[in-house]
């Protein structure tokens, strides 16, 4: 059976953010990025993803608005700072 144009293009999305990720952490220490970045709120968001992706008791909806009311929109512009600027396209 032939894959289908529409896999094709899921397999290069998936190698191309594959190579993303891995050209922008070559070279850098989990920890080292951690501490180089301490504004962002490492611990809690570790915890509120596993609170999602295990179901531990119960998942407060308010807890959610606020997360993605002020939480996220809070953390995209310090992540965007981290985010190394597109090159020029030709």
């Amino acid at each position: 059976m032939q894959p289908s144009e529409r896999d094709a293009g899921y397999l290069w999305d998936m190698l191309d953010s594959a190579r993303t990720v891995r050209d922008f952490v070559a070279g850098v220490r989990f920890e080292e990025f951690k501490q180089t970045h301490s504004e962002i709120p490492w611990g809690r968001i570790i915890a509120q993803r596993n609170v999602l992706a295990h179901e531990y008791g119960e998942i407060k909806q308010e807890r959610m608005w606020l997360v993605a009311t002020v939480h996220v929109p809070a953390l995209i512009p310090q992540l965007e700072a981290l985010i190394p600027p597109l090159p020029p396209q030709a």
